[in-house]
C-alpha cells in the first residue's frame, strides 16, 4: 500500500477549563469512511487502478491525566490509497494507525502550543508509546500531500 495525503482539515480543536472527570469524556477515536466515484471526482483526485480514497476522521474529547481543563474536537484528512480497493473495516490494523498518526500528532502539538500560552507551561501528549511511534508499518508507503 502507498499513501498520498491531503491537508489535513480542522473542523473543531477545544481548549477549555473543566470540573469534569476523565469519566465523562469520550477519549480519542478514528473513523474511516470510504469516498466514492462522485466524491473523487469533485475533489480532482487521481486514483489509480485498484486504488481507493479514505477520509480519516478523528474525534476526540478527553481530559489529559491530572489536569484541569479538556481538549476537543474533530480533525479529518483525505488519503488515497493505492494498492487497496476494500472497504474500511478491511484495512490492517496497522495501516489504520499509519493512517490517523499525523492527525493524532497534530492533536499533540496543538495541545502542547496552547498549554505553553495559556499554563506557562507545555502539556505533551503521547497518544502511543514511544516503541510505537518508532516503528513503521511493513509494506505501507506514506507520502506527503498529493499536489494536483
Amino acid at each position: 500500500m502507498h499513501f498520498r495525503r491531503q491537508p489535513i482539515f480542522v473542523q473543531a480543536f477545544h481548549y477549555d477549563l473543566s470540573m469534569r472527570s476523565p469519566e465523562d469524556t469520550t477519549g480519542i477515536g478514528v473513523q474511516l469512511q470510504k469516498l466514492y466515484d462522485d466524491e473523487i471526482d469533485q475533489m480532482g483526485l487521481k486514483v489509480p487502478k485498484g486504488g481507493s480514497v479514505m477520509k480519516v476522521i478523528i474525534p476526540f474529547d478527553f481530559i489529559p491525566p491530572q489536569q484541569n481543563f479538556d481538549i476537543s474536537g474533530i480533525m479529518n484528512q483525505i488519503v488515497v490509497i493505492e494498492g487497496f480497493d476494500g472497504k474500511e473495516s478491511e484495512l490492517p490494523e496497522e495501516a489504520v494507525k499509519k493512517l490517523s498518526r499525523p492527525i493524532i500528532e497534530l492533536i499533540e502539538t496543538l495541545t502542547y502550543e496552547v498549554t505553553t500560552l495559556v499554563l506557562d507551561k507545555g502539556i505533551n501528549l503521547n497518544f502511543v508509546a514511544k516503541s510505537e511511534k518508532a516503528e513503521d508499518v511493513d509494506e505501507v508507503d506514506d507520502s506527503e500531500s498529493e499536489s494536483e
